[in-house]
């Protein structure tokens, strides 16, 4: 089993107060087995990632099925950008109300009319 995938389960779970949950050893995947109020989940974990989103789709498929969220008594991750952005006030952009006239091209003529211009009224 990746370790990845164990440590970013174990501090999720240790965010939100799961306390009852083992890995168990299923045919050719590791099973994780978790109940957290009256939410069962029993979940085969990959042995490889897909790709780089591997981890990250197993918690937020862990999170919707055992439907956690952090408890309140922790501070809240935020992300770096968040966290510079709250420090860094930017003043509003200037809004400029005035606006150039724009040039309407004419209408394209109808099949009807593109006829009758080259084979006249009569057809």
């Amino acid at each position: 089993m990746d370790r990845e995938f164990t440590t970013r389960i174990e501090r999720l779970f240790a965010d939100c107060g799961v306390t009852d949950y083992y890995y168990d050893r299923g045919g050719k995947h590791p099973l994780l087995i978790a109940r957290h109020g009256s939410a069962y989940i029993r979940y085969a974990i990959p042995s490889t990632g897909s790709d780089w989103r591997g981890v990250a789709n197993c918690i937020a498929y862990i999170k919707r099925a055992l439907d956690l969220r952090p408890r309140q008594d922790r501070p809240v991750h935020t992300s770096r950008r968040a966290h510079h952005a709250a420090k860094r006030p930017r003043a509003p952009l200037p809004i400029k109300a005035t606006f150039a006239a724009v040039e309407t091209k004419p209408a394209r003529p109808t099949w009807q009319e593109t006829l009758a211009t080259h084979f006249g009224a009569n057809c």
